[in-house]
């Protein structure tokens, strides 16, 4: 049986531990309300984005994702095809995931909604 690496992560991701749960939470949740909304979660997806980019090309090469996105991800967020992400096409994925894990539509991701699977996709990129 294969496994996907994308979905281990996120099974790790989802059974962390409560407090280092809520210490992540807690540092996304900018305005302390308890929900991330697509500004915070934008907000968290670029300081990501800064930190991975290691050469400060403004760009996200295959050895910079390091992992966090599976080769399908990775081509389905590229519509350049050049096998990497720029800030713009980050911030795409960003939206999408967060859009995924709001199951209810609401505009807002509560800590329950973190721990589904979309949840968990979400705090990849955004963690």
């Amino acid at each position: 049986m294969r496994v996907n690496f994308i979905s281990v992560v996120a099974c790790c991701l989802l059974a962390g531990g409560t407090a280092h749960a809520d210490e992540t939470f807690n540092s996304i949740d900018l305005d302390h309300d308890g929900r991330i909304d697509e500004q915070e979660a934008q907000a968290a997806g670029r300081a990501v984005f800064q930190r991975l980019d290691a050469n400060r090309d403004g760009n996200l090469d295959v050895p910079e994702i390091n992992g966090r996105l599976g080769p399908a991800v990775l081509k389905a967020a590229d519509p350049g095809a050049d096998r990497a992400l720029n800030g713009e096409e980050y911030a795409a994925l960003v939206t999408a995931r967060f859009k995924a894990a709001n199951t209810d539509a609401d505009g807002k991701v509560d800590q329950d909604e973190l721990k589904t699977l979309s949840g968990a996709l979400l705090l990849l990129v955004i963690k």
